[in-house]
């Protein structure tokens, strides 16, 4: 009875053994650690711009005051995610200072679009208008500093924006 117990326990720990045991490519010394390159970043970062805005297309053109305050809703948290989803994927060193930059210009976009859904909920036309104005600013602003990441699709209106769509 005692012999099947030992060799059990004996393969077991030889199991555990060999699977500790690994192989060498493991314990290959580290080139730089899991950093992007600035190109890979800004490739990453296009790919998932271009694959987020083909997931969540242009809404329809709002055609009433609660159609307009629901699609700039729509646009700041989809704003928020995209914008959430590029930081994680990791900014080499050398680039972060930029995209601190990007998501406070993103974020100031988010809070524009906001204030465009509460003017379409007060049915305030003037200041649902005036606000694309203020986004079309902050977008171009934000340009620039796509340029500086080296993004091509990043930052480029994304994810696609309800400008130009009537007042509510």
């Amino acid at each position: 009875m005692r012999t099947p117990i030992l060799l059990l326990a004996a393969l077991l720990a030889l199991v555990l053994w060999l699977s500790a045991c690994g192989d060498d490519e493991d314990d290959a010394p580290d080139s730089g650690g899991d950093e992007l390159t600035a190109e890979e970043f800004a490739a990453e970062a296009d790919a998932l711009c271009v694959s987020f805005d083909k997931e969540n297309p242009l809404p329809p053109e709002p055609e009433n005051a609660k159609e307009a305050a629901e699609a700039s809703e729509l646009e700041a948290d989809l704003r928020v995610e995209l914008m959430d989803q590029i930081t994680a994927i990791g900014a080499p060193e050398e680039l972060q200072a930029d995209l601190d930059t990007y998501s406070e210009q993103s974020q100031a976009i988010v809070d524009a679009v906001e204030e465009q859904a509460a003017a379409a909920e007060a049915r305030d036309a003037d200041a649902y208008q005036s606000g694309y104005a203020d986004v079309d600013l902050l977008l171009n602003e934000r340009l620039e500093t796509a340029e500086a990441l080296g993004f091509e699709s990043c930052g480029q209106n994304s994810p696609a924006t309800v400008s130009g769509a009537e007042a509510p």
